[in-house]
């Protein structure tokens, strides 16, 4: 099992950090790092259903709270089982922002 978390405690309200949120795969995204990394798009608005990814990375949306936070679950490539997503965590007055990773990988896919 991998699991990968980062966090960051910014100076700022829960609803600042979930405007970053809500607007992943937007073209006013501000908190996917496009610039490093393929863009985050999907096949309609972002919400529970949505089917997407960025680069080789498929995912469909499992489950998404406007303003709070949002899973995605895994579709590709084979061998990646579980999901990511991002967390917006109010904290002494302030926001945690947490992106989270849980996977098991299976077959050729433990090897990448």
């Amino acid at each position: 099992m991998v699991v990968n978390v980062h966090k960051r405690k910014l100076d700022t309200s829960a609803e600042t950090v979930g405007v970053l949120i809500d607007g992943l795969a937007s073209d006013d995204d501000r908190l996917w790092p496009h610039e490093w990394w393929p863009a985050m798009r999907f096949d309609g608005p972002l919400g529970v259903g949505a089917a997407g990814g960025h680069g080789p990375i498929r995912y469909t949306v499992e489950w998404f709270e406007p303003g709070e936070g949002i899973w995605f679950r895994f579709t590709g490539p084979a061998g990646f089982d579980g999901g990511h997503g991002f967390f917006a965590h109010p904290e002494d007055g302030d926001t945690v922002l947490e992106h989270r990773l849980e996977m098991k990988l299976q077959g050729g896919a433990r090897l990448s």
